[in-house]
């Protein structure tokens, strides 16, 4: 415990993994038909309607 009360949580000891390939046509068109209606998808306010619209 530190003088405020938190405990310090040491750094991870490796690199985690994860994939760093380029997202296929069919990665980006699975991903947006699982969007909500009504929802936007990110900052730039798109509705996940016109996203579908094209896919």
């Amino acid at each position: 415990m530190t003088k405020d009360g938190i405990t310090e949580i040491p750094p991870a000891t490796s690199a985690l993994p994860f994939k760093c390939c380029t997202p296929t046509k069919e990665n980006i068109s699975s991903a947006i038909k699982q969007l909500k209606n009504g929802k936007s998808a990110g900052s730039d306010s798109i509705p996940a309607e016109a996203l579908m619209a094209d896919v």
